[in-house]
């Protein structure tokens, strides 16, 4: 039993490469993944102790003390947390809370108690071999190489490999250069010139698809980490007299100097051509050019800014885990709207992140953990592999440091930390006191906790990852079903029994039935339907209050159900009111209010409300849309103060990007209005622009014509193309007109 443990723990490393053509990105398939390997490894393990196995365990080492303490904050920001649900069981997208954390714990409890030495450099080497599919992979996609027998490869600007997110296959790429550089140490000291080679050739791909990355912070660490090795390499040997560690010395000094000369050398010439040969290397240049306004840098400093202030309402113990949103939410800084309607579940520093949903509490648990993983790894102690492998794991730890300065920790991170943290408890046996009298020393205890544990891990295995992965197979297929009844009976299947998964399942498909069949909300054949969609918000809403997007939901279901039952207006009224209790600084409750009382003919009360959600930014160009809605619903009184309020929005937005979704409401004003010349404007406006707004046919028709009459070439052209690519079964007779057009034959167009 034991050796089937230690296999299924060697199983962890395959995480990375799992992924699945489902919704909701990559992590929650490598979540359930993992989790199910690591119950499983559980269960073995638990036979292997009620079949009599013994437990030996560094109970008291440093790191595991404060594990255990981190742990316990962890548990204690629960109890008091905004949403304690969200706290324990974390969302379907990321998967974490406490559930989540135990099993790093658990893996982090069996790998220190099953793995023998060489185990841990099988563990290393497996992860590189990983590695090197996934930087593959990743290259591949940078260079935008979409087919490699036999397999279809995504094309991206950032290299994301399989991991499905640039800055955590960043961050796994910086732990693998740490990993990389222990197993070189072990292959040269063993004589294995493969692995040497390997470790080296892994050392080297790294840091280049770090590159391709385009992962700021990642690239910022391993410069940092980088400076502060090789300073750690000079100041070490320049004082030693032998002439092997003096020329350590020097050639350290002499890398750092070229370092230094060369990075004045970019910030001098930052826009020469020849920095372009460095993947993404503009990335950096721009923030040096142009400063960080409009970047996520600029974005970053106005989080960081909220949180300091959310974490002043909950100093000692935070907001509890994976309660970053509803902070997020109550100190929301209008300006993020400036770009559109903006949402964050995380901070983008991991210091931050901890302070907010953990506290001061957890924040210094946090930093003495990562103090201790420093410190065993650098420090003094008589084990010649981490010597010799200082200047390298101290170049991997502070370029994660770094990093997690702009990012957060995710599966990956965690699980690499706690294989590093064992590793470095394992490494030095001399110095691991193993208490051999502790609780589990008593044959009895440890065999009922064995035995709690094994059920545990069953009832894990089918209850927390099968049935919600059963769970998003049925509301998939739910998608793809044209007959009420059988959705129905599907999303009774896929809404069935209430799990951490259902908060954002539910979510997803209100979303998807509203973007792309709404008409079933005004279709009274599909009440029935509509009414379970409805009540599937509001229940995962009561369960799980932390995120306020779910209001926004209801509120679009019951607007959508009012054309036919005019009374559920009020509802609508007081379910964006309860938004802006719980976000008064977010303009889109106020928009949602305002349209509310404009659907209700009380014209005064929505232009107050839109007002509102203006004097909160007044640069956001959907509350300049909103006002100017609202007013033009109001009739020929409102006229002037619409149009007012349609020419702002023009001026912040050109070329209305930001109106995706509302671009053909806001066509239809203008339809009413029977203004053509100003829908002609509009759909250049969004073609000319390169919008990717999903235009009627109709008003595309309307602007063809006014623009064949006004003899506008490029107009014309511009226009019939875009309308070529959208609407496919026009496109024969929309090349006539690209050809007239080019050839001038106006007279013919008009007949047309």
């Amino acid at each position: 039993m034991l050796r089937i443990t230690k296999y299924l723990l060697f199983a962890v490393a395959l995480t990375p490469l799992i992924t699945l053509n489902l919704p909701f990105g990559t992590i929650v398939w490598k979540l359930f993944y993992m989790r199910i390997v690591i119950e499983l490894a559980v269960l073995f393990f638990c036979i292997h102790i009620l079949r009599g196995g013994k437990i030996e365990f560094p109970w008291r080492h440093p790191i595991v003390i404060l594990l255990g303490a981190y742990t316990l904050s962890l548990i204690v920001s629960a109890v008091g947390a905004f949403s304690p649900y969200r706290a324990v069981w974390g969302n379907l997208e990321r998967g974490e809370g406490l559930i989540t954390w135990f099993h790093y714990i658990a893996f982090f409890f069996l790998i220190l108690i099953v793995w023998k030495k060489d185990d841990w450099f099988k563990m290393f080497r497996l992860s590189l071999l990983i590695g090197f599919v996934l930087m593959g992979y990743g290259a591949l996609q940078y260079f935008e190489v979409t087919y490699f027998p036999p397999f279809r490869i995504a094309p991206s600007e950032r290299a994301i490999s399989l991991v499905g997110n640039a800055a955590f296959f960043a961050t796994h790429l910086v732990f693998l250069l740490i990993l990389a550089s222990l197993v070189r140490l072990r292959a040269k000291k063993t004589g294995s010139k493969i692995w040497e080679y390997i470790a080296v050739g892994s050392m080297v791909s790294a840091i280049a698809v770090i590159f391709m990355t385009g992962t700021r912070g990642a690239m910022l660490g391993i410069g940092i980490g980088g400076v502060v090795a090789l300073g750690y390499v000079f100041g070490v040997n320049i004082r030693k007299k032998e002439k092997n560690e003096k020329r350590k010395a020097l050639a350290a000094g002499a890398i750092l100097f070229l370092l230094g000369a060369g990075t004045l050398l970019f910030v001098a010439t930052k826009e020469a051509p020849a920095w372009k040969i460095i993947p993404n290397v503009e990335r950096v240049s721009s923030i040096l050019s142009r400063g960080i306004k409009g970047t996520s840098a600029e974005t970053r400093l106005i989080i960081w800014k909220m949180s300091y202030e959310a974490w002043k309402e909950r100093p000692i113990l935070g907001w509890g885990q994976e309660n970053n949103l509803p902070a997020f939410t109550k100190h929301f800084n209008p300006r993020l709207d400036k770009g559109g309607e903006t949402w964050f579940d995380r901070s983008h520093n991991n210091l931050i992140d901890i302070a907010v949903t953990q506290g001061l509490l957890g924040l210094i648990i946090y930093l003495s953990l990562m103090g201790a993983i420093v410190w065993f790894a650098i420090g003094r102690r008589k084990n010649e592999l981490l010597e010799k492998g200082k200047p390298y794991i101290l170049w991997g730890l502070v370029a994660y440091i770094i990093q997690n300065l702009f990012l957060f920790d995710q599966p990956l991170s965690y699980l690499y930390l706690i294989i590093f943290a064992g590793f470095l408890i394992a490494s030095r046996e001399a110095e691991v006191l193993r208490d051999r009298n502790s609780l589990m020393s008593y044959d009895l205890v440890k065999r009922g906790l064995a035995a709690g544990a094994s059920v545990l891990a069953v009832y894990a295995i089918y209850a927390w990852n099968i049935t919600p992965f059963l769970q998003i197979q049925r509301v998939e297929a739910a998608k793809k079903t044209p007959n009420q009844e059988e959705v129905l009976r599907l999303l009774e299947k896929g809404f069935r029994p209430y799990n951490f998964a259902q908060h954002d399942l539910r979510a997803h498909m209100v979303d998807h039935e509203y973007s792309f069949q709404p008409e079933i909300f005004t279709n009274p054949g599909f009440e029935e339907l509509t009414s379970f969609l409805l009540e599937s918000i509001q229940e995962a809403r009561k369960k799980d209050p932390a995120d306020s997007r779910m209001l926004i939901r209801e509120i679009q279901v019951l607007t959508l159900q009012s054309q036919a039952k005019q009374e559920l207006l009020s509802e609508v009224e007081k379910v964006a009111s309860e938004g802006i209790r719980i976000a008064p600084t977010k303009p889109v409750f106020y928009r949602k209010l305002a349209l509310a009382f404009a659907n209700e003919g009380k014209y005064e009360k929505a232009r107050d409300a839109a007002q509102k959600g203006i004097d909160l930014y007044s640069e956001a160009p959907q509350s300049n849309f909103q006002l100017g809605l609202v007013l033009a619903m109001g009739g020929a009184s409102y006229h002037e103060e619409a149009v007012r309020a349609f020419k702002k929005l023009e001026e912040l937005d050109p070329t209305l990007g930001f109106l995706k979704e509302d671009i053909n409401n806001y066509l239809l004003v203008y339809a009413i209005w029977k203004d053509n010349t100003k829908i002609a404007d509009i759909v250049w406006r969004v073609v000319s622009g390169g919008g990717g707004h999903e235009i009627q046919l109709s008003y595309f028709k309307t602007a063809l014509g006014y623009f064949i009459q006004k003899e506008k070439k490029d107009e014309v052209m511009g226009i019939a193309r875009k309308m070529s690519g959208m609407f496919p079964q026009h496109a024969e007779d929309l090349g006539v007109y690209i050809d007239l057009a080019e050839k001038g034959k106006w007279n013919i167009l008009k007949k047309l």
